[in-house]
């Protein structure tokens, strides 16, 4: 069930304590006026009580939080204050010292749990904070991580693709000087059998012109030999 925060019901500490009023008159007890006092998650709660020693109805319970305030210098006679750093002042009476010191002891304690967890939650915080930092630095390396592999890759890839279009070229380059070097064998091949067509050519036509055209002999024995030219007829 849900806590009455307004009321004493399940707080850590309750009782009925004398508020010091400081309008009082001359001859007025300055703590004449009764209060309800709890103490709940760090916070004294103060009500004011009527006659009757029950809550006025329609009144709101002052809230003294103890994050904030502190404790007074003991005092005797069941008295004790709390001082907030702005000056402001409560000053409580218990009916006993015994009871005013059981009522310092809680509120001390409060005040001492109170700074723990407020250090607790300052470390936590700032736990948090390095965490965040650390996990934003870890994600910030990852990210460069990743860019500086993402460069080597594309480094890498830009040097392959520039070593395969250099083989390529190279490739391209000697399938050329092949062809080069082919067709040019090719026309000193046909160019040697062009020249040795045309000598056999020659060498035929001389050949057929010797044979049709004898040489005459130009040795004199051969001249002498010779039967004389048939007489052509009497004269």
């Amino acid at each position: 069930p849900e806590v009455n925060m307004e009321g004493p019901d399940g707080a850590e500490h309750s009782g009925v304590l004398s508020k010091k009023k400081l309008d009082h008159g001359r001859f007025e007890d300055p703590y004449k006026q009764k209060v309800q006092c709890w103490i709940r998650k760090n916070v004294l709660f103060i009500r004011a009580l009527g006659s009757d020693k029950f809550p006025i109805p329609g009144t709101i319970p002052d809230k003294v939080d103890l994050n904030i305030w502190k404790l007074g210098e003991r005092e005797d006679k069941g008295k004790f204050t709390l001082l907030h750093p702005g000056g402001a002042a409560t000053k409580l009476r218990a009916d006993s010292q015994q009871e005013a010191d059981n009522w310092i002891n809680v509120i001390a304690a409060s005040i001492k749990r109170a700074k723990e967890e407020e250090i607790q939650a300052r470390l936590a915080a700032e736990n948090a904070l390095r965490q965040r930092a650390e996990a934003d630095a870890a994600k910030q390396k990852e990210e460069q991580e990743k860019i500086r592999k993402e460069k080597l890759e594309k480094e890498k890839m830009d040097k392959e693709l520039l070593e395969q279009d250099r083989m390529r070229k190279e490739i391209l380059a000697k399938q050329k000087r092949l062809e080069h070097d082919t067709l040019e064998k090719q026309r000193l091949k046909d160019l040697e059998e062009q020249r040795a067509l045309a000598a056999q050519v020659a060498k035929k036509r001389a050949e057929d012109s010797m044979g049709a055209n004898p040489i005459v002999a130009s040795d004199p024995k051969q001249q002498a030999a010779a039967p004389p030219p048939a007489a052509s007829g009497p004269y």
